[in-house]
């Protein structure tokens, strides 16, 4: 007898199985493969599109979000890792840059100083412990023909009747002050402060006087300031120079570059003492 059509046929029959046919599904899940290993879904082409086009811009996007750094190979030549010019945050963020420019050694703590001359003075006297100088007049015979030294350290021997004189009308005196030492004043005699004892003449007036001095201070050989002295009216005493702001100071160099009494028969710059003043100083009697 034929079994019926489509029935399954008993399994003990040696032929191989017929397996029943399922229905076939109207639409595969779109993430369900195909024999061929395609999706299975007639909407993938304008996914797949979509999808694309996303990556595209999160790469985009995301080359922005890290600094617009390019995935094209680098021009030859060119480095195109070098780091970007810091923005203004950046340079006040990180502080002033340090400078190496050393300080200005023709300048005083205020600026150049030039002061006038005054014979007033408050405080205590000191006198160098050392003068130098590279111009000295050779010894010349007094009124009786005694020669008369004008070395430097004639200014600062705390006598009045003696005196350094230089042949040239600009000179320079140094002054070693002994140790760091505070001043407000420095001062000078602008001339030859002596009457000769033998026929009374008047050396000051012989001689060229001091009208314009530069004080230069230094300290452990570094300039730390200079004041211009001017004289207008020099007078056979003391000149005090008052300094805007007190300097320390272990060395000094005077410098005359300007004289008067034009019409002297000797025509030589003299200083006949030097001193300076401070605080704390001890008086040296002057």
């Amino acid at each position: 007898m034929t079994a019926p059509k489509g029935a399954p046929r008993p399994t003990s029959s040696p032929e191989t199985p017929v397996v029943p046919v399922a229905p076939v599904a109207p639409v595969a899940p779109q993430n369900e493969p195909t024999d061929a290993g395609r999706p299975a879904s007639r909407h993938w082409p304008w996914l797949a599109t979509g999808i694309a086009a996303a990556l595209v811009a999160a790469g985009f996007g995301g080359g922005l979000l890290l600094g617009g750094r390019s995935t094209e190979p680098a021009v030859p030549g060119t480095d195109s890792t070098a780091p970007a010019s810091p923005s203004p945050q950046q340079d006040q963020a990180a502080g002033p840059a340090e400078s190496t420019t050393g300080p200005d050694d023709t300048t005083s703590p205020d600026g150049p100083w030039v002061v006038t001359a005054d014979t007033d003075i408050s405080g205590y006297v000191f006198f160098p412990v050392g003068a130098s100088s590279d111009c000295v007049l050779e010894a010349e015979p007094d009124a009786e023909g005694n020669l008369v030294e004008y070395d430097p350290s004639n200014a600062i021997d705390k006598l009045d009747e003696t005196a350094w004189r230089c042949r040239r009308e600009t000179a320079r005196l140094v002054l070693d002050l002994g140790n760091p030492t505070d001043l407000d004043h420095v001062g000078l005699i602008p001339g030859y402060l002596k009457t000769d004892p033998y026929d009374e003449t008047d050396r000051f007036t012989q001689n060229l006087t001091v009208t314009r001095a530069v004080w230069t201070f230094h300290l452990n050989g570094r300039t730390v300031g200079t004041c211009t002295e001017v004289i207008d009216d020099p007078e056979p005493t003391m000149e005090w120079a008052h300094l805007p702001a007190t300097v320390t100071a272990d060395e000094l160099t005077l410098d005359i570059v300007e004289t008067g009494n034009r019409d002297a028969l000797r025509r030589f710059p003299t200083i006949a003492s030097i001193a300076v003043s401070g605080i704390g100083l001890v008086s040296d009697g002057f």
